[in-house]
């Protein structure tokens, strides 16, 4: 039991006893705390159950030395780091503090018992990151957001909707308006006032970005709903959305219908349920080519040819029109959606054998009746 003339710490028992009391050295400065039991049964006073209590009650003022916590056992002693968040297995759980040490825009959050001890209730926060959203909002180096767990960490680019905030995105225009994006990173959605909070990053994208010449902002969305530089056509739910807009481009004859998403929310005006009423609404005129229907899917893609009858599976159930692509001699009738979407009602039939016979009933060729 004889005194080294430097204290004993405590190392999960071993070395000294649990407890803690103050040894007054030369000056204040280079006073510590020691849990050797010559010093605990000569002390004055309760002994502490926590070396960080009692460096914090006795010497808290000291100089930026900190010669009491320096004493603190390894396995304690604070790093000069913060304690990157309970997950890192150090700290107290749920307290976290600002550090200055290095000033303002080197300041980070910890959760460190040597930092946290004798910090005033009302400056401890429940989470590393409302500490330094609260504290270090204005940070332009960002040091302390840095400093959070590693699946936490901001990239420098968006969460795309499996990262961050689920249904809160915010417009972030760190590089101006053409590279925008919308984010759901907690750095970037806290503090934000809520109206200019979004349930999607669509809507997002759509209401700040919606004129950006680089797409930016539609190029950050998940890979599933990337554009492609053209449209995509629903294929029974797939690519796409199951309502129709129409895209203008170079000229009314290259003008499609889309179900992307990117143009269904930048279009103007309601969306069709069908890619048929959508074309025949807007591009009907077309020319020969008919550029919009040849955009449709080719599951639902007219043929040239008629549809046989529901029989076959296709078109319209009993609607039926004549068509005279090639002449009344070669006339036919079809229910393929291209082809009866804009007829005259009074045009339509309920069968194709009804069709034929009031339309091509003189026909010398009998085209007509032999497609039934």
């Amino acid at each position: 039991r004889q005194p080294s003339g430097q204290p004993s710490f405590d190392n999960n028992g071993e070395g000294g006893l649990d407890v803690w009391v103050p040894v007054w050295t030369n000056s204040y400065n280079e006073g510590y705390c020691s849990n050797k039991k010559e010093d605990v049964f000569n002390a004055w006073g309760d002994p502490f159950d926590d070396a960080f209590e009692c460096c914090d009650f006795w010497f808290g003022l000291q100089d930026d030395q900190k010669f009491c916590l320096s004493k603190v056992p390894d396995f304690i002693q604070p790093s000069g780091q913060p304690s990157l968040g309970t997950a890192a297995g150090l700290g107290l759980p749920e307290q976290f503090v600002a550090i200055y040490t290095n000033g303002y825009e080197d300041g980070y959050c910890s959760n460190l018992k040597a930092d946290v001890i004798g910090t005033p209730e009302a400056q401890i926060y429940d989470s590393e990151l409302d500490c330094c959203t609260r504290v270090f909002g204005d940070q332009a180096s960002g040091t302390c957001i840095s400093k959070l767990d590693g699946d936490r960490q901001p990239s420098g680019q968006p969460s795309l909707s499996e990262l961050g905030l689920p249904n809160q995105f915010v417009a972030v225009f760190t590089n101006g308006y053409d590279e925008g994006y919308c984010s759901n990173l907690k750095e970037f959605v806290i503090g934000t006032p809520d109206a200019q909070i979004y349930e999607s990053e669509f809507e997002c994208c759509t209401d700040n970005f919606a004129d950006q010449t680089t797409g930016t902002c539609i190029s950050k969305l998940d890979g599933d709903r990337q554009p492609s530089g053209q449209p995509s056509f629903d294929n029974n739910g797939e690519g796409g959305l199951d309502v129709w807009v129409p895209v203008w481009t170079n000229s009314y004859n290259e003008g499609y219908c889309s179900n992307k998403k990117e143009d269904v929310f930048n279009a103007w005006g309601d969306p069709f349920d069908d890619a048929f009423e959508c074309c025949d609404f807007w591009f009907g005129l077309q020319d020969d080519q008919k550029f919009c229907l040849s955009k449709v899917p080719d599951f639902i893609q007219p043929s040239g040819q008629p549809s046989l009858g529901t029989a076959a599976g296709l078109g319209l159930p009993e609607q039926f029109v004549a068509i005279y692509t090639n002449g009344y001699e070669d006339g036919y009738c079809s229910n393929l959606k291209a082809d009866v979407i804009g007829t005259p009602e009074a045009q339509i039939y309920d069968s194709e054998l009804d069709c034929c016979t009031r339309v091509f009933g003189d026909q010398a060729s009998g085209t007509c009746i032999s497609k039934l």
